[in-house]
């Protein structure tokens, strides 16, 4: 497999497709064995303590990187001995180093770790790793921390050209060897996943081994999908069917203004970038699991993640031990032939994630349909949901048919998907693409009962026994909007297409943070619109919804019960109880009020 421009081309019937091995997804936690082999000089076989003795032996679907100086490339030919069957990759310090006629070799280049990570998630899981070039323990080490999750279960890692007898050795292993849970001073987040991931460590003169325990997934997101997906996954058959181009939004109704904070509160600013939006077509078996998850053998696709440019898959189901790794559990999926179009969400059921997860995929639809014959769209129920709710209303309103839809409750295999990159993105940098609005006109034509009156003020209230958010003097606040020709409205209580309706005519919609409020996307041609929240609340949706809208946005802020951290993300301080504070806001408000 050639590492891009420059690199030398596999020898003609060479192969160079990494395997695709599916693991234990159990994490080793137990501590690590440590053995030391020295040299016996009256041994007949000495070759049995170094490193090459313990390597074993790989199966012809194997893959195998070796590592080397550029005075090493005469050992090559030797290593590759060890895996006569294997597709071997090695890795040279830059393009120029000279390199030896060698068969079933891949050449790269890679001068340190930096380059070396790039490298390795486009060649695939490995099943070995040799690492000859001389170095200090500690640099060996780093490389073992940043190289190792690459590995499959029971892959093996060598450090070679390592003394695992010296005194540094020593230390360095059985300091790795006390690593519990959490980290200790000094050792990376790689290295602590590496050495909680390792069920064998064997010390030799010439080298350390280690065997892994457990799986990890590489957490491909949007920034290098195309880099790496189409070398790692050569048998994905990916096709690209559409590609919006990146674009900079700014709101007619300007930047959100911010009243009373007590602290600096961040609000979005008129104009903000939106990225390219790629449409894929991934032409081979996916797994579609719990949450996003989207899954080919290790490699979790970009629609894994809630927020397709911060790679996290969420706690319910996996780990996320460092940046570019996770640890999600296997499962039996159940197999679906066709072709199928992704409109999941990270929280099915539930109608602010539908309405920014669900929606923000939809205008691919069109598209994928006209170029992938028979394609039905996908959506996951929520756990114990045996039918769909206003889910089934939103697709139809969308002119996605029923028999276009196929509604599953459990992980399946689909024989192929495409799966559109989200237009809505509610984590940092925060974007609402334009071509949502054209989605929201759809939806509203749709939706909205012809010749109904309109509702021209909205002011959006919450349950009194929501436990998030729970606003302490919400009547007062009712009542203070409703005196200035305010309609107070429950949206929770009424179907998606009386929401729609109750919207479409809204001139100024005011209320307390949360998802009823998102439904200003069903609004015409909103003025204003006015969020009550407290100063924990961090989200950015009801800001989106309204600069995309075209309306002024005001954030009102009150003091929270329990107040957040700077920096931090606390989910009581996000959830907390509070109170409108009128001696605070009144004035601000009134006077705005006024104005509408």
């Amino acid at each position: 497999m050639a590492d891009g421009p420059g690199e030398v081309v596999p020898p003609p019937g060479s192969t160079s497709a990494p395997r695709r091995r599916e693991g234990d997804d159990t994490m080793a936690k137990l501590k690590t064995r440590t053995k030391t082999e020295t040299a016996d000089a009256s041994s007949a076989l000495p070759e049995r303590t170094t490193w090459r003795s313990r390597v074993p032996e790989l199966g012809p679907d194997a893959v195998v990187v070796v590592v080397v100086d550029a005075d090493q490339t005469r050992l090559v030919s030797d290593v590759v001995d060890l895996f006569p069957t294997a597709d071997v990759h090695v890795v040279l310090p830059g393009p120029d180093v000279p390199r030896p006629d060698i068969g079933r070799v891949v050449w790269h280049s890679a001068p340190g770790n930096d380059a070396l990570g790039p490298l390795l998630e486009r060649i695939g899981t490995l099943d070995a790793f040799v690492f000859l070039r001389r170095v200090r323990v500690e640099a060996a080490l780093a490389t073992w921390g940043r190289s190792y999750l690459h590995l499959a279960d029971g892959g093996t890692f060598v450090l070679a050209s390592v003394d695992g007898t010296s005194a540094s050795a020593t230390t360095a292993l059985d300091r790795l060897a006390t690593i519990r849970d959490g980290e200790i001073d000094g050792i990376s987040r790689e290295e602590t996943e590496a050495a909680r991931s390792t069920r064998d460590m064997t010390a030799t003169p010439d080298g350390i081994v280690f065997t892994k325990s457990g799986s990890h997934q590489l957490k491909v997101g949007e920034h290098r999908a195309d880099d790496v997906l189409p070398q790692r996954l050569p048998s994905l058959g990916l096709v690209e069917l559409d590609r919006l181009p990146s674009t900079v939004v700014t709101a007619t109704g300007g930047a959100v203004v911010s009243h009373r904070s007590t602290a600096p509160q961040s609000v979005l600013s008129a104009e903000y970038e939106v990225p390219e939006l790629p449409l894929r077509h991934y032409g081979a078996p996916v797994v579609l699991g719990q949450r996003l998850v989207t899954r080919v053998g290790q490699t979790l696709l970009p629609g894994s993640f809630k927020s397709p440019f911060k790679k996290e898959v969420a706690p319910e189901i996996g780990r996320n031990p460092t940046p570019n790794f996770a640890a999600v559990g296997e499962s039996s999926p159940r197999r679906l032939e066709g072709a199928y179009y992704d409109l999941r969400c990270a929280w099915p059921g539930q109608y602010g994630h539908v309405l920014t997860d669900t929606v923000g995929k939809l205008w691919g639809w069109a598209e994928a349909k006209r170029a992938v014959p028979g394609l039905k769209a996908i959506y996951r129920l929520a756990p114990k949901t045996t039918e769909p709710g206003f889910e089934r209303d939103l697709f139809r309103a969308f002119g996605i048919a029923d028999d276009d839809v196929e509604w599953v409750r459990d992980d399946v295999e689909v024989e192929t998907l495409v799966a559109a990159t989200t237009m809505w993105e509610k984590d940092y940098p925060h974007y609402a693409h334009p071509g949502l609005r054209d989605v929201w006109a759809t939806l509203r034509g749709a939706l909205v009962a012809p010749g109904a009156s309109k509702t021209t003020k909205i002011f959006v209230t919450r349950p009194a026994d929501l436990e998030a958010r729970n606003c302490r003097n919400a009547v007062e606040v009712e009542e203070h909007f409703a005196r200035r020709g305010f309609t107070v409205v429950r949206p929770e209580t009424l179907s998606l297409a009386e929401q729609a309706t109750l919207f479409a005519g809204a001139e100024v919609v005011a209320g307390f943070g949360g998802a009823a409020m998102f439904n200003v996307l069903f609004a015409a041609a909103p003025r204003a619109v006015l969020l009550l929240a407290h100063e924990s609340y961090l989200a950015k949706d009801e800001q989106l919804f309204g600069l995309l809208s075209g309306a002024q946005v005001h954030c009102f802020w009150s003091a929270a019960d329990v107040p957040r951290v700077e920096g931090s993300w606390d989910p009581a301080a996000s959830k907390s109880a509070w109170e409108f504070d009128f001696a605070r806001n009144r004035g601000d408000l009134d006077e705005l009020l006024a104005t509408l």
